[in-house]
């Protein structure tokens, strides 16, 4: 039983525990590599888009409902 206590009161000591919970639900910003990506994507896809829609072989997507 000693073992354990002395194990948990080093572990609440070195504040590991607290560590690991602070980092639980942080997320990393994303690189920029990955943000150029994204960006390149985005570009790409929305001149496609307008190209089809020149074309006619695209409709531009209704957004929203009915409110």
């Amino acid at each position: 039983m000693s073992v354990i206590r002395r194990f948990s009161r080093k572990v609440t000591e070195a504040g590991i525990i607290r560590k690991v919970k602070s980092k639980r639900y942080n997320e990393r910003p994303l690189s920029k590599l990955k943000v150029k990506h994204a960006t390149l994507k985005r570009i790409t896809r929305r001149k496609n888009q307008a190209k089809l829609e020149k074309l006619g072989k695209a409709t531009r997507p209704v957004r929203g409902g009915r409110k």
